[in-house]
């Protein structure tokens, strides 16, 4: 991650040390043993105190005291999900354990009926000449409508010769989960024993739900003050990894080029304070709540072969990790730590991060109280091809999971208890890092 002096030197205080185990070496500073598929944190403190920003003027912050509980400790508040490049991010859900009897929302979202996922947009009149996209045996297509009324225009069919149909299929079909229909992928709540899907999106399909894209870039241009750092923004065309799409607000394709990054949260906008402590003029998002939680990501991780020239300009350095959500709704890089409650340990947890440039190990860390925190030593290989990472929340066990799989592609709606377990279970290259709570 792009740190500035205190959260580097933070990062460096946090990480537990180890004894020189058979097969484990110091590399710049940081230990690695050997590669494993799955990685388990536990003894989690539930909890304890961080300081909650609650104002920001003149470059300076104020902050209270905020108590949390909860079995993993502040990451049982809602997170935001990071991604820096290089990398591919084609498929991504989000899910949240059932307690009710099993029932589709019926009621679409607000992400569905912007991006005219309702059933209005089956009404609405084209003009001749306007580009028509459609969903047709399972893939997007795109023409030039050439129908004014009367009888059907013909319908043409993925492949056909026709010059004016064009494929509007987007990259990352290596790693995701093909689209089999055009229907909106509605939010599922999900009954005992199961885990229902609340955010989804398919860089291929360009199918979303309840997913914002953002960056912390922000503000520039908006008149927010810039004496606290870079604000949230949401994405758009002058982002180099957008363009034109389908969709607005979407990626062109699963690509986050090489040190930038993107944010997701949720589609719902703090109002009303319901996020607490908003910066002023930035743009706000819930992140994703409930204690016990999934992460599904499928990416891949190219190398680049490029270096950055200060320590502020991570390349050929790719990471996935979550925050909790009240840093980046105040300051994700704050110039003035006050501003942010990363530093009194409100939590995040970096899920696989690659500590140098053009390295293959991949480590995971959790950062909160410095005392609390700490990292295993082992290590997942960094992901050329496409992989699916795992991170449970399993609060049966209390226990957070980290698992790379190769072989789950499709991230259905809802996911039972034997999927579950299939996701935590034990393959033998594993390790557990007990914190000391």
């Amino acid at each position: 991650m792009r740190y500035s002096l205190f959260f580097g030197a933070a990062l460096a205080a946090s990480v537990s040390t180890v004894s020189a185990e058979a097969g484990c070496q110091n590399d710049g500073g940081n230990w690695y043993c050997s590669a494993v598929d799955l990685i388990t944190y536990s003894g989690f403190a539930t909890s304890g105190t961080y300081n909650l920003v609650n104002s920001m003027s003149g470059g300076q912050c104020g902050s209270v005291r905020h108590e949390f509980s909860g079995k993993f400790g502040p990451l049982s508040e809602e997170l935001s999900m990071h991604f820096r490049g290089p990398m591919n991010l084609y498929t991504l859900a989000v899910y949240n354990k059932g307690s009710g009897k099993p029932k589709r929302e019926l009621k679409p979202s607000i992400h569905e009926r912007r991006h005219g996922h309702s059933h209005q947009r089956f009404h609405e009149k084209r003009a001749i000449g306007d580009t028509v996209i459609a969903t047709i045996d399972g893939q997007v297509v795109s023409w030039a409508n050439k129908y004014g009324g009367g009888a059907p225009a013909p319908t043409p069919a993925p492949g056909a010769k026709d010059p004016q149909v064009k494929s509007s299929h987007g990259g990352g079909s290596k790693g995701g989960d093909k689209p089999k229909d055009s229907k909106p992928h509605a939010p599922v709540k999900a009954g005992p024993g199961q885990w229902g899907r609340v955010a989804f999106f398919n860089t291929d399909s360009q199918d979303a739900q309840g997913v914002s894209f953002l960056n912390n870039d922000g503000g520039w241009d908006a008149g927010v003050d810039q004496t606290f750092g870079a604000a949230l923004k949401a994405l758009g065309l002058d982002d180099s990894f957008f363009g034109i799409s389908s969709k607005p607000n979407f990626p062109k394709d699963s690509t986050i080029p090489d040190g930038e990054e993107m944010i997701i949260m949720s589609d719902k906008k703090c109002e009303n304070g319901d996020c607490g402590f908003t910066r002023p003029g930035a743009a706000a998002f819930h992140g994703f709540g409930g204690e016990e939680k999934i992460f599904l990501f499928r990416v891949s991780m190219p190398y680049t072969g490029t270096k950055g020239t200060t320590i502020y300009d991570p390349k050929d350095m790719p990471a996935i990790w979550l925050l909790n959500a009240k840093i980046p709704l105040t300051s994700q890089y704050p110039m003035n730590p006050d501003c942010s409650c990363w530093k009194s340990g409100c939590g995040e947890f970096d899920v696989l991060e690659v500590l140098a440039p053009g390295d293959g190990r991949c480590k995971s860390t959790y950062h909160t109280e410095q005392s609390k925190s700490g990292g295993s030593s082992y290590y997942f290989e960094r992901p050329e091809e496409p992989v699916t990472v795992a991170v449970v929340f399993n609060g049966e066990d209390s226990t957070l999971y980290v698992k790379v799989l190769k072989d789950m592609e499709h991230f259905p709606e809802t996911l039972s208890h034997e999927d579950i377990k299939k996701l935590c279970a034990d393959n033998g290259k594993s390790n557990n890092f007990a914190l000391a709570s």
